[in-house]
């Protein structure tokens, strides 16, 4: 793929969570379309898949982008929901591929904490300033937008190692 094809790429990241998955659209390493968290009060994957789903539907990827489920730290939960995303994509004829090691890119290179990731993240695309959490303290769960920020590292790490 030449240069300019892979800026014009445009690619989905998954990071899913206990209740759903964080996403992030980008079309070229600089310009980021869609961005949220997908949460259900109520865990169902088949749920998740249908609002997956209906976010390819929207966004149109040429590529999605998730952790490799044989080499996640995650639940058993989030493996099989990975699992299952990776079968979505590819029976909706989507390419699928696996990250690299979330968070390797040239912008975060010497970050060393997740918020330490985000905050680079946010000043790469400053719209995402307005959803960084705050640091969170060693006996709080994570913030939930933080799977947005992931999802973000994973595209962009994509770029990085393909740019």
């Amino acid at each position: 793929m030449t240069k300019p094809e892979l800026h014009n790429e445009r690619v989905l990241a998954i990071h899913p969570v206990s209740r759903g998955f964080g996403f992030a659209v980008l079309e070229g390493p600089e310009d980021l379309i869609d961005y949220g968290v997908t949460q259900l009060k109520q865990y169902d994957q088949e749920r998740c898949l249908a609002r997956l789903a209906n976010l390819m539907a929207r966004c149109e990827p040429s590529l999605l982008i998730t952790e490799d489920p044989k080499q996640s730290r995650q639940s058993a939960r989030a493996i099989a929901l990975l699992t299952a995303i990776r079968e979505l994509a590819l029976g909706k004829k989507v390419r699928w591929q696996r990250s690299r090691k979330q968070g390797r890119s040239s912008r975060s290179r010497h970050a060393q904490t997740k918020h330490q990731k985000a905050v680079v993240i946010s000043e790469t695309f400053p719209e995402l300033a307005s959803r960084l959490p705050s640091k969170r303290k060693p006996w709080e769960s994570e913030d939930v937008r933080m799977a947005m920020f992931a999802a973000c590292a994973l595209a962009l790490t994509y770029f990085s190692h393909t740019g």
